[in-house]
């Protein structure tokens, strides 16, 4: 069995609220280790969270690594609360390990989280630093940059010793935030605006629209792959994907209105969907993969025009990125290959020739006013179906 000593990052500035997030953070870790049928346990020690894994080394890092919320990690060296014991046994952990790293130089780091410990941390660091000198005098101290740190982690359960700090996803646990509805098309950017709000602590789960027979069941599967690649990266034993049939809307929008806002008309019908969808089912805010400037649709113009005129609470976490940034979280999330596939959405198919990129904000309402939206929105379960992600 290992232990490892999980640190929470941004979580420790909660103030009032750290006890929230610090039991949502445990409740993730155990979703996510019950959810691949692993044999790890988490309990709370005083600020950190003590996690023992009787997997592999690997399998345990992968895990910790991946939880949204965890700033970093550190495999522990467990000993007695015993200080002479520690002394004694310290020399020989640090020779097995010396064999491996070859250290020139170290650096001793005591952290006194129980403060009836009679010495401080300074003193541990130098006591145990002269004990390290005079075992392997081929080392040097180097308090700045050295190519071993150990820290020791003084507490009432023990000392907690580690060679190794491991960097985790930092974040928030899924739903410290709330919850959140990722409008999920099958192209590049929504998968990753997805992963992002979680990272945030949103729980996040998926609504896509279909608008047959011009969308066929090959872009259904990838949108069903990418919900649940997105997914996987959480903590959460499983996620919901909602399925919209516009294809009235979208045929209403080709035969009635002005060719240059069909783009924004979709998105409109888009979002006060999802909206309407998000309030019936309790979710917080929707998502977006909209990135500033990138097609026409995603001006500033048009976006500010698109949300007037559709309404609700929209987070866009890519505004800021550029394709290049997207494309390379999209690899490292795995779905660049599925995103490339070549199943087209329903958006992409009724692209216009000359889409608007400063639309009129009344003009884009009196186009959708042409629209029947609300009865749409009415008899939404008609268009609805949902499965598990």
């Amino acid at each position: 069995m290992t232990d490892y000593l999980v640190s929470y990052g941004e979580l420790a500035l909660k103030g009032k609220n750290r006890r929230f997030f610090e039991k949502k953070l445990l409740q993730m870790i155990k979703e996510r280790v019950q959810r691949d049928h692993l044999k790890i346990t988490a309990s709370f020690l005083y600020g950190k969270i003590l996690v023992h894994s009787d997997e592999s080394p690997d399998t345990t890092r992968s895990l910790l690594s991946q939880i949204f919320g965890i700033a970093a990690f550190r495999p522990v060296y467990t000993f007695p609360y015993d200080y002479e014991l520690l002394k004694e046994r310290l020399p020989a952990l640090l020779a097995a390990s010396m064999e491996t790293r070859n250290p020139h130089t170290f650096r001793i780091t005591a952290k006194r989280a129980f403060k009836l410990f009679p010495i401080d941390s300074m003193a541990v660091a130098r006591d145990l630093g002269s004990l390290v000198l005079s075992r392997f005098p081929g080392l040097k101290v180097d308090l700045t940059r050295p190519d071993m740190e150990i820290t020791v982690d003084i507490r009432s359960e023990g000392f907690f010793v580690s060679l190794d700090k491991i960097k985790g996803a930092g974040g928030f646990p899924e739903g410290s935030q709330g919850r959140a509805l990722l409008l999920l098309s099958g192209g590049i950017d929504s998968p990753v605006a997805g992963y992002l709000a979680m990272k945030r602590g949103l729980a996040t789960d998926f609504v896509t629209f279909q608008a047959p027979p011009f969308t066929g069941e090959g872009a259904l599967n990838k949108v069903r792959e990418l919900a649940g690649v997105i997914r996987s990266k959480g903590s959460r034993r499983k996620g919901q994907l909602y399925i919209v049939n516009v294809a009235t809307l979208q045929k209403e929008i080709i035969a009635s209105c002005k060719p240059e806002y069909a783009t924004l008309l979709l998105r409109v019908v888009m979002l006060k969907t999802a909206a309407a969808l998000a309030h019936v089912k309790g979710y917080d805010a929707l998502i977006t993969g909209d990135s500033l400037g990138q097609v026409a649709s995603q001006t500033i113009r048009s976006l500010a025009a698109v949300d007037a005129v559709a309404g609700g609470f929209t987070l866009r976490p890519l505004i800021g990125y550029d394709k290049n940034d997207i494309m390379a979280i999209a690899e490292s999330l795995g779905t660049m290959e599925i995103s490339n596939r070549p199943f087209q959405d329903c958006c992409s198919l009724f692209v216009p020739e000359h889409p608007a990129t400063k639309p009129e904000e009344a003009l884009l309402l009196s186009e959708s006013e042409k629209l029947p939206l609300q009865s749409f929105l009415d008899g939404l379960r008609d268009h609805l179906s949902s499965e598990s992600v």
